[in-house]
């Protein structure tokens, strides 16, 4: 990714880590990476009382949290499915793709940090991909709930579809999730022009997504085979990027019926985070380097000091 974009820092590292620490009673990479500090990243960007431009070492824990979890998910899916698609798909990671998402995420820093008519153009510019975003998963994540793996506890009510742009999950996890609800509810009921026209030009968009995330994960993929502690894993990996990707849809679509630049510079933060960790999701879900590698082969470790 483009230099000072995707940049490590320690002191952003450790105190997420301490932070998680004193949460948490048994501390793992996977609680932390995959679900824990993705959510605290996006809480504060995305926060409508503040508007803090997040430091280069969050977008590089972002492009770790998407790696490492779709990595993990390949491990656990080829496990479970010997002879499922993962099992015959393996490729390295694109450094165009993710050089890509680099300056992807550094337009949207920039918009962030610009002028009101360039926060506005860039919500404007990406509104069709976060709801196609948010689609996606919702069909994806509600497939996997309604068809558990074998053996695994009902999970009905994890989330549930409630409208056009919005899920009503049994945990939420952002708190910006409840402060939309009023946009939300303008898209699915509205009671002036801008709104209906808006929810008018996205819900086919929105329902095409919708179907193809449950295809995608009715034939190609699956939840089958998963034990159960994997299964919770994923429900959690993957209601954490549903939430996030709900927030910022709805959050771009206030800036823009509302020509708040303010809402379209929050949603500029949640787009340069979400272009490394989505990026480094499909390159670790598809990078074939630890297929042959044991249990511990190069994973990442979380231990107390």
């Amino acid at each position: 990714m483009p230099d000072g974009v995707v940049s490590y820092d320690d002191a952003a590292m450790e105190a997420l880590a301490a932070a998680y620490l004193e949460e948490t009673a048994e501390p793992n990479w996977k609680g932390f990476l995959l679900g824990w500090a993705p959510i605290q990243i996006f809480d504060a960007v995305l926060a409508p009382e503040s508007l803090s431009v997040p430091p280069p070492g969050f977008l590089h824990l972002l492009f770790e949290s998407g790696y490492w979890g779709g990595a993990w998910l390949r491990a656990v899916l080829r496990a479970a499915q010997p002879d499922g698609m993962l099992s015959k798909i393996g490729v390295r990671p694109d450094a165009v793709a993710l050089e890509s998402a680099g300056a992807k995420a550094r337009a949207a820093l920039d918009a962030a940090a610009g002028t009101d008519e360039k926060a506005l153009a860039h919500a404007e510019a990406h509104l069709a991909e976060h709801v196609a975003g948010f689609g996606y998963n919702l069909g994806y994540l509600l497939e996997i709930v309604e068809f558990p793996p074998d053996g695994a506890p009902d999970r009905e009510g994890y989330v549930s579809e409630v409208g056009l742009l919005r899920a009503a999950y049994e945990t939420e996890r952002l708190t910006s999730t409840s402060a939309l609800e009023r946009v939300a509810e303008q898209l699915d009921e509205p009671a002036l022009e801008n709104w209906s026209r808006l929810a008018g030009e996205i819900s086919a968009a929105r329902d095409a997504e919708f179907a193809r995330g449950r295809q995608v994960w009715s034939t190609g993929l699956s939840a089958q085979g998963l034990s159960e502690q994997d299964y919770d894993q994923l429900l959690e990996l993957s209601s954490s990027f549903l939430e996030v990707m709900q927030v910022t849809v709805l959050t771009t679509c206030q800036a823009l019926v509302e020509s708040d630049a303010e809402a379209a510079r929050r949603a500029a933060l949640a787009t340069a985070g979400i272009a490394p960790w989505l990026a480094a999701y499909r390159a670790g879900l598809m990078d074939p380097v630890r297929d042959e590698a044991p249990d511990d082969g190069g994973w990442p470790a979380f231990e107390r000091h």
